[in-house]
């Protein structure tokens, strides 16, 4: 996979149950973006398309500093895509692995900013 539209595929951050994400260049903005995209053994199912698509739909109502946006969500030649924005970073569990136990004060920020995201 080179392309997905006018995303030029950088690298894969990672895979889940549902599908894989990857980073990509948007080639007509030269910002960079995460794509998430359903497996495409399961894309032959039409619950698993519908909850993809739900899940596209909810994070587009989502706006806060501590949630990424959504850009798009498409469909091209059988795959289902989610343009997410891209934050370069580390996820908890990298940090966690790599830093092992948070003390307590950086656990409840982490936590706190958690909480004003969903809240």
């Amino acid at each position: 996979m080179q392309n997905i539209r006018d995303y030029r595929i950088i690298s894969l951050l990672g895979e889940g149950g549902m599908g894989k994400v990857y980073l990509a260049e948007e080639e007509t903005l030269g910002r960079k973006v995460a794509i998430k995209v359903l497996d495409h053994n399961l894309s032959s199912n039409p619950d698993l398309i519908e909850r993809f698509k739900q899940e596209a739909r909810a994070q587009a109502n989502l706006h806060h500093p501590n949630i990424i946006t959504l850009h798009t969500y498409f469909e091209e030649n059988g795959s289902h895509c989610i343009v997410l924005e891209y934050v370069n970073g580390m996820t908890l569990k990298q940090m966690i692995r790599e830093k092992g136990a948070l003390k307590e004060n950086e656990a409840l920020e982490i936590f706190y900013q958690i909480l004003d995201g969903v809240g």
